[in-house]
């Protein structure tokens, strides 16, 4: 049974956006994120980071340092910021 979906997904917050199909699961990125606000998807076949708390994001980008990827970019100052959604 699906769980009811209320709202949209996020996948940006108002620093940072994410690129889940560039994600290896490798959740550096949830580790160093002094503010709890990346979360992990972890099933089986379906693994990838993403925003659970995105509110409290401060735009201090240890988060896309940590991802070797690419998979998480900066938005500050960036002309995709109004792409995204907050």
């Amino acid at each position: 049974m699906r769980r009811p979906h209320h709202g949209h997904r996020q996948n940006a917050t108002a620093y940072i956006a994410i690129n889940t199909g560039l994600c290896e699961a490798c959740w550096k990125c949830v580790s160093v994120c002094p503010k709890g606000v990346l979360g992990k998807v972890n099933f089986i076949f379906h693994k990838h980071v993403r925003i659970v708390n995105p509110k409290n994001c401060a735009g201090c980008l240890a988060c896309e340092k940590a991802c070797r990827a690419g998979a998480i970019i900066s938005l500050k100052g960036s002309k995709l910021a109004p792409y995204y959604i907050f």
